[in-house]
């Protein structure tokens, strides 16, 4: 097995993901990826300063306190003077690795440092800080000063506080990833956008993740999803809260008031609920829900009524195809897992296909199919279906795989520093592509869609720089279509290679260790946090291509033989080994 990765403790997949829409693989248990570093913490706060300590335990107490389970950190704040707890915003999250407290100087100045893997905003939202510094670590240096002072005899610190609270990645387990829903630009499917928060009590967890849906959804997600509910008018600025009920299906239920909701149309109401039953269904004394408007009951056409629960509106967020079926390619042959050839030129490998992406549309029985062939600085793309055969486009170049988005209603591909959007009759399209600092450069070598569409991610090879994995947002505009926020959310350690959506929430991806080479196979969450390593088992080469999907194990591609993950290893398709490339499951 190759050696794990030393990658930043903060990014341990340590948090459970709560949604049921998760669809990890469950034959294979995660490898942790590295360890926080060793840190004078306490796991268990005192609970109030301990009399007569010295600064430098004052500073470390503070650190086990203010990453506790408390929604306010009343805790932590008693080891603050009168005016630091004045100055102290708790609004955001901090997550370091390798975290470390200093000895306190003739002033009582005590440093704290470490390395600023990711922060959590007010919003919940998870931003991993990626910025090496030549450690291959990946996360930037941070330092803070504490200055401590006595107070009626006992150190206290009064320094100005960074803003935030600082975990590490071992105490950032109490954060529960939370899920807010919205709706993609079509309003036929909700779109989730993941938040963190250590909240438990189920009064407080309801009333946050309504606000936060209130208050839309992240900077990526602006301009590729919308919201059902309704903007407060001028005359009634009235906010969003929320009544919990007793928690049974049932029985008495939830009221949700919503200032303006008794004027949505039917549709909206209907898709207001699915909203609101998708976002608070996750909080578990929540059962049955009622939508109020002054005071009165709205009525949900598709609940029958007023009353709806989180069950009756899982159809936004559940995959067309529960059971997906893997393809391959041989010797330029399409094959499906069993080992049988499509029908036709497909089958036969007369466009000699280097890899393929295969969707079945919502409606009609063919199947649709695309495919590059070539050598790999020089690949054609080809579309067509399994019932036609495929026809060449004018996609020509150093071609990434392609892939369809959900149900084959358009297909991607990257051609160089290009991202194509092709149609079912091969008209390709190029989408500008706009990161966090404006049009990204570099080459793409790796093109996957979330499974509702509204995502992408992309692997990119810049000049003298290693292959990141970007998540960005497609906005499918009235004028234009384009990418939106790209934002890297790979470790510098890390050279990736290929992705592929596991579920809404969860990637996975191969790559090696920039400084030593080693391969990996890695799980993550869509927002670059809690990296973990999957073993590479008994592959007889470093994989080089990877899918998987909603419930189903990860298949590879390994020194031209395909893989699948089974019992916490990889086996051969059917046994020996099966000489395969760019394994597939429908989209």
């Amino acid at each position: 097995m190759t050696r794990s990765l030393r990658l930043p403790g903060a990014l341990v997949a340590a948090v459970a993901v709560l949604t049921a829409c998760s669809g990890i693989p469950t034959d294979s248990s995660p490898q942790v990826v590295g360890t926080v570093g060793a840190a004078p913490v306490l796991e268990q706060p005192a609970a109030s300063p301990p009399p007569n300590a010295d600064p430098r335990r004052i500073v470390t107490e503070f650190l086990a306190a203010n990453a506790a389970d408390d929604a306010h950190h009343n805790g932590a704040r008693q080891y603050l003077t009168p005016e630091a707890k004045n100055r102290w915003s708790d609004s955001m999250v901090t997550v370091l690795d390798d975290l470390q407290v200093g000895l306190a100087d003739r002033t009582k100045n005590i440093p704290v440092s470490g390395q600023l893997v990711g922060q959590v905003d007010a919003a919940g939202a998870y931003v991993p800080s990626l910025q090496g510094d030549g450690s291959g670590i990946g996360g930037a240096p941070y330092a803070q000063t504490f200055h401590l002072v006595k107070v009626r005899g006992q150190w206290r610190i009064d320094s100005p506080l960074q803003n935030g609270v600082i975990v590490t990645g071992t105490q950032f387990q109490q954060y529960q990833q939370r899920v807010l829903y919205f709706f993609d630009l079509s309003e036929r499917t909700l779109v989730p956008d993941p938040r963190y928060s250590s909240i438990t009590d189920p009064g407080q967890l309801a009333s946050w993740l309504l606000a936060r849906l209130s208050d839309g959804p992240r900077d990526m997600l602006q301009n590729a999803v919308r919201t059902e509910l309704p903007a407060p008018a001028d005359s009634d600025p009235g906010q969003a809260s929320i009544t919990l009920g007793d928690g049974l299906p049932t029985g008495r239920p939830s009221r949700i008031a919503i200032p303006g909701a008794a004027q949505l149309d039917g549709a909206t109401r209907d898709r207001l609920a699915a909203q609101l039953a998708l976002t608070l269904g996750q909080v578990p004394a929540i059962g049955a829900m009622q939508i109020i408007d002054g005071g009165r009951a709205v009525d949900v056409p598709a609940a029958g009524g007023t009353r709806f629960t989180a069950d009756e509106f899982s159809g936004y967020t559940e995959p067309l195809d529960l059971l997906p079926t893997l393809y391959y390619v041989d010797d330029g042959a399409v094959f499906t897992e069993g080992g049988t050839r499509l029908p036709g030129r497909l089958g036969s490998g007369a466009y000699h296909l280097t890899s393929v992406a295969v969707a079945s549309p919502r409606t009609g029985a063919d199947v649709l199919v695309a495919g590059a062939s070539g050598p790999p600085e020089d690949s054609w793309l080809w579309v067509g279906s399994v019932r036609t055969g495929l026809h060449r486009t004018s996609v020509h170049g150093w071609l990434s795989r392609p892939a369809w988005s959900p149900a084959g209603q358009d297909l991607w591909v990257g051609d160089g520093a290009n991202l194509y959007e092709v149609s079912r009759q091969g008209v390709a399209t190029q989408v500008e592509t706009y990161g966090v600092a404006g049009r990204t450069n570099g080459r793409i070598t790796a093109v996957r869609l979330s499974p509702e569409g509204s995502r992408i991610a992309l692997v990119l090879t810049s000049s003298g720089a290693n292959s990141q994995l970007l998540i960005g947002a497609v906005v499918r505009g009235t004028n234009a279509l384009h990418i939106d926020g790209l934002t890297s959310i790979s470790p510098q350690a890390i050279a990736i290679k290929d992705v592929a959506w596991n579920d809404p929430l969860k990637l996975f991806a191969i790559g090696q260790d920039v400084a030593t080479g080693d391969a990996g196979i890695y799980e993550l969450e869509s927002d670059g946090s809690l990296w973990s390593a999957r073993g590479t088992g008994n592959l007889p080469q470093a994989p080089d291509s990877l899918t998987v999907s909603y419930r189903v194990p990860a298949s590879v591609a390994a020194g031209s033989t395909v893989w699948k993950q089974r019992g916490g290893s990889w086996t051969s398709l059917h046994g020996g080994e099966t000489p395969g490339v760019n394994p597939v499951y429908g989209e």
